[in-house]
């Protein structure tokens, strides 16, 4: 499965209430293609979910990618 597969079928999952999923293909995606905007998306999810260990680590990867990145350095601070 490409990418963008893994992404549709995690936006699905998630709006199904299935965030365990969501989380599993979204960890697949950025296996596939690492990406500021992929580790985001998952740790937006991760937040959501209450893993908020998990969803810094994944902000800190976005910004290890792209370190200007206003959207991750917004999710840093909170």
């Amino acid at each position: 499965m490409d990418t963008e597969a893994f992404v549709s079928e995690a936006d699905r999952a998630a709006a199904a209430g299935n965030l365990r999923e969501a989380e599993r293909l979204l960890l697949q995606a950025v296996d596939v293609s690492p990406d500021c905007l992929l580790y985001l998306k998952l740790g937006g999810l991760q937040r959501a979910s209450g893993r908020t260990d998990a969803a810094l680590q994944s902000v800190q990867r976005a910004l290890a990618i792209e370190p200007r990145d206003f959207a991750a350095l917004l999710m840093q601070a909170s």
